[in-house]
């Protein structure tokens, strides 16, 4: 007879279970009430059951890995309630079918043809949300999007059904296999995968609203395990591959490439290079680079969202000029967290006192800190790298991301600065409690 405790956890994955496929299937993306309603006991329920498996005596790992994969596979069939972008996925696929490179045309533009491509419709570009902007998706991405087009033949519902059976294999890649020898190799109990896989945002975000941060963070993670295993080649081409999915992992380069010795690190940049180019070569042509720039560009100048240090310093030049410097801030703030973060990679105490999913944990937070945009699935990557540290507040933060949907409520983008607050003086709470905890024990180790 299975043990009441058993019992207990399975009756709380259970609930869980339904809470974020309510959260994700059910609530629109303005639909705040009914979707904080949802998430917040998800997120009670998802700390309560972790903690209660970690503590479990002889559990067994991959059974509950699988049941939290389960959760994501009942998420295969669904539509996203919470995002539009799988719209443009869509878009880009269609054109890449019809030979036609997404890095060349504007939709503004595809659409006013008198003849439209096939599989372009006006419904669907009419679902775009930035039609006057070039896409900013590298080629690994634009490769997904292109064969769920082919194995959808052209309809939107077979087609993103591909995406996300795409997606699900990341994480099951990511969950069963790469998880538990990373922890192992850092000597981490397997449970810690936990964190990952029931996290009710990544489930949301990943599963419910198609968002490539999981296959670019299983690509990344499978390249930091033949990192720590000195196989240089394969490290280099999932590292290239997780850069071509989402150019965020660029920020990581640093502290791998420090932690490593010199010669692997030539041979680490070389190899990664090389594949790189190789990987963006079916997408060049004159125009990719000027265009694929202006809307990178334009994402630092123009969009705003849900941030931290850059509404701070936003207001002080708003109060100094009397309008939004935003073309300023923006792209020098990037300077300055890139500064920092090459400051804190080449750093020898830094080195010294953390490890180096930790520094890569330090150089994703300070690029989300320094961002103009944080959206809820931008956190995903350091809650995946969270399960390798000592640290927390990754985990807790993409659980406050789910505040930053407030900020659709009644159908137009508005910031509710009470949330925005709240998010950030939680996150500072959490990331000091953090600081101090490590340092306890380190002094008292």
């Amino acid at each position: 007879m299975m043990p009441r405790s058993s019992i207990l956890n399975h009756v709380l994955a259970t609930t869980l279970a339904l809470l974020v496929i309510a959260a994700a299937t059910l609530p629109s993306q303005h639909d705040t009430t009914l979707l904080l309603a949802l998430f917040i006991p998800a997120s009670l329920l998802f700390y309560m059951l972790v903690l209660r498996l970690l503590q479990a005596p002889n559990l067994n790992v991959t059974h509950w890995l699988i049941g939290a994969l389960a959760i994501r596979c009942c998420l295969l069939f669904t539509t996203p309630h919470l995002s539009d972008d799988y719209f443009r996925f869509l878009w880009d696929g269609i054109l890449q079918a019809n030979g036609m490179n997404p890095f060349d045309l504007l939709p503004s533009d595809i659409i006013t043809r008198s003849e439209l491509p096939p599989g372009i419709t006006k419904a669907l570009y009419d679902q775009l949300n930035s039609p006057h902007y070039y896409t900013v998706y590298p080629p690994v991405s634009q490769l997904v999007f292109w064969l769920s087009v082919q194995a959808g033949n052209f309809m939107p519902a077979p087609s993103l059904l591909a995406i996300k059976a795409i997606l699900f294999i990341a994480e099951c890649f990511l969950i069963l296999r790469i998880f538990p020898r990373l922890l192992t190799k850092l000597n981490l109990p397997q449970g810690f995968t936990f964190w990952y896989a029931f996290h009710p945002l990544v489930i949301i975000e990943i599963m419910g609203n198609v968002h490539f941060e999981g296959l670019t963070l299983t690509c990344f993670l499978a390249g930091l395990f033949l990192l720590y295993r000195a196989d240089m080649w394969k490290s280099s081409f999932f590292l290239a591959l997780s850069v071509a999915t989402k150019l965020v992992p660029l920020i990581f380069f640093p502290a791998l490439l420090i932690s490593c010795k010199r010669s692997q690190s030539i041979r680490l940049l070389l190899s990664t290079s090389v594949i790189l180019l190789v990987a963006f070569f079916p997408l060049l042509s004159s125009q990719f680079l000027p265009n694929f720039l202006s809307s990178i560009h334009l994402y630092f100048r123009n969009f705003e969202f849900n941030a931290s240090i850059y509404y701070i310093v936003r207001w002080v030049g708003f109060k100094i000029t009397g309008y939004n410097q935003i073309a300023l801030i923006g792209p020098g703030l990037s300077l300055l967290s890139l500064l920092l973060i090459l400051f804190l990679s080449l750093w020898p105490s830094m080195r010294r006192r953390f490890s180096l999913p930790e520094r890569l944990l330090f150089a994703s937070t300070i690029y989300l800190l320094f961002s103009t945009t944080v959206h809820p699935w931008y956190l995903i990557i350091p809650a995946g790298l969270a399960p390798l540290t000592r640290f927390t507040y990754p985990t807790i933060w993409a659980l406050l991301g789910i505040f930053s949907y407030t900020h659709y409520a009644g159908g137009d983008t508005n910031e509710q600065w009470a949330w925005v607050i709240l998010e950030y003086l939680l996150l500072a709470l959490f990331i000091t409690m953090d600081f101090k905890r490590i340092s306890l024990n380190t002094h008292t180790a």
